[in-house]
């Protein structure tokens, strides 16, 4: 699995994470979807920040940009969010359509994945997949501590 495949499946974690907080029936179950989807989305930021940014820079500085710019308000929203909220359907949804948004952009045509496949060896791709897993791991290691 290279850091393509990698980052293709996280997007595929969040997707079925958000289905799954939509469908919950219970604020038990919701809370902690909550949860795993803002532990999601920060080891994702991480990664793709510390990681595959930095790969693609100088062949994609407008899309990191976008997103840089996207994580800053995701997670204003995700951090803001609080269940006795009555705006609480209102910015869940909201942070729902950044997160597909995101996703999409970096899956499209020309998004920061095929920048990547086009601009790097499998070999660094390979490489990434490794750093991108690490990074993933130190958050998830230090959000439970």
């Amino acid at each position: 699995m290279d850091a393509i495949d990698l980052l293709r499946r996280d997007h595929r974690d969040l997707e079925r994470l958000l289905a799954e907080f939509d469908q919950a029936t219970s604020d038990k179950d919701r809370v902690k979807l909550l949860e795993r989807i803002r532990a999601k989305v920060l080891a994702h930021e991480e990664a793709e920040l510390r990681i595959f940014y930095p790969a693609i820079k100088s062949a994609a500085a407008d899309e990191i940009k976008r997103s840089v710019k996207d994580y800053g308000e995701i997670n204003k929203i995700l951090k803001e969010l609080d269940f006795t909220d009555d705006k609480f359907a209102e910015r869940f949804l909201e942070a729902k359509l950044m997160i597909r948004d995101h996703i999409d952009a970096d899956e499209s045509a020309d998004g920061t994945l095929d920048i990547a496949r086009a601009r790097l060896e499998p070999e660094e791709l390979a490489q990434l997949a490794q750093k991108i897993q690490g990074v993933e791991h130190t958050v998830r290691d230090n959000r439970a501590a």
